[in-house]
């Protein structure tokens, strides 16, 4: 299991590296959008963006989700299907990028696109 400090300074470092490669928040795309409806969990690709937020974006809120693929429905991280659900379902301005990650659960932003 990681400490708090080594997440820490991997979030620092994933932050810095969003920042110069310009990275942002991942809009699924309609065929995403059916994939991950379907339950096809292997289409969740999205950047690590650690505390960068991209110019025109704006973090909407966090979720909880559960990394490992073993999380039940009743435990506090959001289960990789229901994550999928969520994503499907989402606006069609809402990307989403990963903001913090442990061993296990991963912190993924959901972010609105500013015209």
């Amino acid at each position: 299991m990681m400490d708090l400090r080594t997440i820490k300074a991997l979030n620092k470092k994933y932050t810095l590296a969003a920042r110069r490669k310009r990275e942002y928040p991942v809009i699924p795309s309609p065929p995403m959008r059916r994939a991950l409806a379907e339950g096809n969990l292997t289409t969740i690709k999205i950047p690590m963006l650690g505390e960068y937020v991209p110019r025109g974006w704006k973090l909407l809120k966090t979720h909880f989700v559960d990394m490992s693929g073993w999380g039940a429905e009743d435990e506090p991280a959001m289960s990789q299907p229901a994550f999928a659900k969520l994503m499907a379902t989402a606006p069609e301005n809402h990307g989403f990028g990963a903001i913090e990650h442990g061993q296990f659960q991963i912190y993924v932003g959901e972010y609105e696109r500013r015209a």
